[in-house]
């Protein structure tokens, strides 16, 4: 049984820029941030698994992103892939941008010394989380109707394949 994709240079093409696009703002910035950070003050401890975070999360976000730009939209496999994509990005901001792995979400805090500053944007995070997840959504209703499209297109039949019949049995 041979399955014809239709995936060409030009899809693959377009998963790779995607997937380029999706690195640079996923790992390259995030740890280019935290190293010059590092650099200019001295004093500010970035916790190594912020950095972990990051490489996972953002790695895994990077392979959805390469297929979600290779499979056509309005399919089932790109529907699929941006869901796991919205979901793998709203992890992403749960844990890097909203400091969750912390314990505390949408607080940051900068200690210099014997002051000690936070920052509370929490309502701010949430709002944005909220916003990736109905991107996720989105792909979740474009699956059901990829899928009820997918049902309504009655199934090829294999011009290779000779029809199966039943034989005829003689009547007596």
């Amino acid at each position: 049984m041979v399955i014809k994709m239709g995936i060409g240079l030009k899809q693959v093409a377009k998963g790779f820029v995607s997937a380029t696009a999706t690195a640079i703002g996923y790992i390259v910035i995030p740890y280019s941030l935290i190293e010059y950070l590092q650099k200019a003050f001295p004093i500010a401890v970035f916790s190594s698994a912020l950095i972990q975070i990051i490489y996972l999360l953002g790695g895994m976000t990077v392979v959805a992103a390469f297929f979600k730009g290779i499979f056509p939209k309005k399919t089932v496999n790109h529907s699929i892939v941006g869901l796991a994509s919205g979901g793998l990005s709203a992890a992403y901001f749960y844990y890097v941008i909203g400091s969750a792995y912390t314990g505390t979400f949408g607080v940051f805090s900068i200690t210099i010394g014997t002051i000690s500053i936070l920052f509370d944007f929490s309502l701010v995070a949430s709002i944005i989380l909220g916003l990736i997840l109905l991107k996720a959504a989105t792909y979740l209703i474009e699956l059901r109707q990829a899928l009820r499209a997918r049902k309504a297109v009655p199934p090829r039949s294999m011009p290779s394949q000779p029809a199966v019949t039943q034989p005829e049995v003689p009547h007596s």
